[in-house]
């Protein structure tokens, strides 16, 4: 039993490296002649679907700290809530976090922002999630599109009232480094919502 769990172990090891480019033609090789053996009996692990979130976030910066993203606000009219920010570094992911109940235990906690925050909904770019706990767990919210519009670094949402009431914030994550605006509380907007 001893040599049959080392040699899976071996191959195992050299399939990683294979797979992180650390390895030789001649590993590589030996992975690929054993990876049959070594995946028998392990579930299949497949890479995420496309509308899957961002990774788990990086480290967060606080926003007192740097200003990448300005003239943030969230407002409602009618039926609607429109969220706008512009974002001033190249981040990947565009995200708004909405605590639509107030409650940090319901939704997503790590934002990085002062006070009690438990992100229930979340634009991500051009699609919307809701929060499957605590962590960072999310699942697609089969609906339009939340991107009403971009203008250069100038990006606006629109959700339904009921997705987008409560306390809101908007953040830039680019792989590398995440920055976090303060807490948002919804007004009603000047005007009507265009």
């Amino acid at each position: 039993m001893r040599e049959r769990t080392g040699r899976h172990l071996a191959a195992a090891i050299a399939l990683a490296l294979t797979v992180s480019g650390c390895a030789g033609a001649g590993a590589g090789a030996q992975a690929e002649a054993t990876n049959d053996a070594v995946g028998k009996g392990f579930p299949i692990v497949t890479p995420p679907a496309a509308e899957s979130p961002s990774p788990t976030p990086s480290s967060s910066v606080p926003a007192a700290t740097a200003k990448p993203i300005v003239k943030y606000s969230a407002c409602s009219s009618g039926g609607t809530v429109t969220f706008t920010a512009t974002y001033q570094d190249d981040f990947e992911f565009h995200h708004v976090f909405i605590d639509t109940d107030g409650d940090h235990r319901t939704g997503y906690t790590g934002v990085d922002v002062a006070g009690d925050f438990g992100a229930d909904i979340m634009i991500e770019n051009d699609l919307l999630f809701r929060s499957n706990g605590t962590e960072w767990s999310w699942v697609e919210v089969k609906a339009k599109s939340p991107l009403l519009s971009r203008s250069g670094d100038t990006y606006r949402w629109r959700l339904k009232a009921a997705q987008g009431r409560g306390r809101v914030v908007f953040n830039g994550d680019d792989g590398t480094t995440e920055v976090t605006t303060p807490v948002v509380t919804l007004k009603e907007c000047d005007g009507p919502a265009s």
